[in-house]
């Protein structure tokens, strides 16, 4: 039997498929939105915009996308966090998660988890929304948390001028830099936790209370 007229046959079919391939196109993920937590936590869009738009919008969607509405709030926060993890992860991989910016995505993921929360369980708006008549951000708490943290894993913190935030994080190993990723996504936790406690003067709301509904969210 003559094979040839079947082989060439096959032979033509990746060059058909081609631009049958070549017109599919993968659906867009959403733009991020951004609601009461960032009114409340980021009114002048100060943390927004000191971090790059792509990992922004990388960060804010995989957090809103990936979290998955628990029974309780704190179910909430831990899947939430776990969506951080994972997009930290990802940055520190790409060497995007640099000594400069760390502090500022480490307050947008604070603040995208809490947006979050309150998204899922509006019963815990009115805590946030306290927060708006304090003079200092809880978020602020992040960069005290990520300096002792890095220094205790090895790194170097040098402060560049005025302010807590204003400094950089130096670290000299893969190990020791790995280190200090964790302990950032610790004070990132430690941080919305914050938001939702009575330490700031807000009470936290009852973890058995539960609520329908939704809120706009702004583009």
């Amino acid at each position: 039997m003559n094979t040839k007229p079947f082989r060439a046959i096959l032979a033509l079919f990746p060059l058909l498929a081609a631009p049958a391939l070549a017109e599919v196109t993968m659906p867009e993920a959403p733009p991020p939105s951004y609601g009461l937590a960032f009114s409340v936590l980021d009114p002048d869009h100060a943390v927004r915009d000191a971090v790059d738009a792509d990992l922004r919008d990388r960060l804010v969607q995989r957090v809103e996308s990936d979290t998955v509405r628990g029974a309780l709030w704190t179910e909430t926060l831990f899947s939430a966090l776990t969506a951080v993890t994972a997009e930290l992860n990802r940055f520190q991989d790409e060497g995007r998660l640099d000594a400069a910016g760390r502090k500022d995505i480490g307050a947008l993921a604070a603040i995208a988890v809490a947006d979050t929360l309150v998204h899922t369980h509006p019963e815990l708006g009115p805590a946030l929304g306290a927060l708006a008549d304090l003079q200092d951000s809880p978020i602020e708490e992040i960069c005290e948390c990520d300096k002792s943290g890095s220094r205790a894993c090895g790194c170097d913190v040098r402060q560049k001028g005025a302010g807590d935030c204003n400094y950089d994080v130096l670290c000299p190993s893969f190990g020791k830099a790995l280190c200090s990723t964790v302990n950032l996504e610790m004070c990132i936790t430690k941080t919305v936790m914050g938001l939702f406690s009575p330490t700031h003067g807000v009470s936290r709301p009852d973890n058995a209370t539960r609520a329908g509904g939704e809120r706009t969210r702004s583009r």
